[in-house]
């Protein structure tokens, strides 16, 4: 997808249900290499395709690992649905 139009860059497609998927696994092969404490996801908003990452993420990833959406301004400052997918369970 395209970014920004002054930015000259590719936004990540993430209506595409296998990208999501293999986005989660390549954050559970950094999460298995012990090296980080978890992921962030920036430029977030919350929309149907976003909120099935985090899910499938979270579940590739477990419970333990961080989630940190990062909501920038004037896109949705608070990633309402997002929230039980992100937040501290334990």
């Amino acid at each position: 997808m395209i970014g920004w139009d002054e930015g000259g860059y590719i936004q990540l497609d993430f209506h595409q249900p296998e990208y999501r998927r293999h986005l989660a696994l390549q954050a559970q092969a950094i999460m298995q290499t012990g090296v980080f404490d978890g992921i962030m996801l920036d430029g977030w908003s919350d929309d149907e395709d976003r909120l099935e990452l985090v899910k499938a993420i979270r579940e590739s990833i477990g419970e333990k690992a961080l989630v940190l959406p990062n909501a920038q301004l004037g896109i949705q400052l608070t990633p309402v649905t997002t929230v039980p997918c992100v937040r501290d369970r334990g």
